[in-house]
């Protein structure tokens, strides 16, 4: 038979792990959200041909710091892009 004891223990690791799903969810909400805020930032830059946008990712992670530099690397191109057809059109 279970004794007082092995309930109080219940339910101190049933508080835990409720805890703890509420933790890991908050933070899956939080890289969503963070991800698709600077997925938009991105491509609005693109629409708006402004390559002056700087993407950081302290303390995200390593695949945010993979997912930053694309959009640098990008943003990049397209300045470098812009700046040879305006010394093309220039000559």
């Amino acid at each position: 038979m279970v004794s007082l004891t092995n309930k109080e223990e219940f339910l101190f690791v049933a508080i835990a792990v409720a805890l703890l799903a509420v933790y890991q969810i908050g933070s899956l909400i939080y890289f969503t959200d963070k991800t698709n805020r600077d997925l938009s930032r991105f491509l609005l830059s693109i629409r708006y041909d402004d390559t002056s946008q700087s993407f950081t990712s302290e303390g995200l992670g390593s695949s945010f710091v993979e997912l930053n530099q694309a959009f640098s690397q990008v943003l990049q191109k397209l300045q470098d892009a812009r700046s040879d057809i305006e010394v093309h059109a220039d000559t």
